[in-house]
């Protein structure tokens, strides 16, 4: 997202290059986030559904600041490297709720631990994830709810649809999804 962030990197600076990668809401532990070269690790720190301001630089933020699950997912499927996950920044977000605007899409391999977080499609009547990892690489999601998730016509999966790849659901409710 947006310029360049101030504040410690989230990862050591593969490339030498003083560049900044991550998400901040993750900055107050930097030891405990999942790095394992050249991944990402997230926090979402946002409810709302924004878009990632600038995909593909290596950081979440949106036009406002924040870090939301859609704008992690387009940086994580910009990225394209290695391995990524995405957790919630902090107990207030893992009991909230997300109300999504249009499918995620992630294109890349990420695991999403939410602590608790429902993501919801019902009051915008879309499908919740359509993912297309590919081969070799998957997506999981841990502990977190899956409601009112409604698939297009002639597609199937109103929670989860997978075009490409692989999903694995740990700890998921599915609740009332067509």
């Amino acid at each position: 997202g947006g310029g360049e962030p101030e504040g410690p990197p989230l990862a050591p600076d593969w490339w030498g290059e003083g560049r900044k990668y991550g998400s901040p809401a993750c900055f107050e532990a930097p030891e405990s986030q999942p790095y394992d070269k050249p991944t990402l690790g997230m926090c979402v720190d946002s409810l709302g559904d924004e878009s990632d301001a600038t995909s593909g630089d290596g950081w979440c933020e949106t036009a406002v600041g924040t870090c939301t699950l859609r704008a992690a997912i387009e940086e994580l499927s910009e990225w394209r490297a290695g391995h990524a996950g995405i957790q919630t920044a902090n107990a207030q977000i893992a009991a909230g709720t997300i109300h999504l605007t249009a499918p995620l899409t992630p294109m890349t391999r990420f695991g999403l631990d939410g602590g608790g977080l429902t993501i919801d499609g019902g009051q915008y009547g879309v499908q919740l994830f359509r993912v297309t990892t590919g081969t070799g690489g998957g997506a999981e999601l841990v502990n977190v709810a899956l409601k009112n998730g409604f698939a297009p016509s002639g597609a199937q999966g109103g929670a989860v649809q997978v075009l490409r790849g692989s999903v694995r659901l740990t700890n998921v409710i599915l609740d009332n999804n067509h």
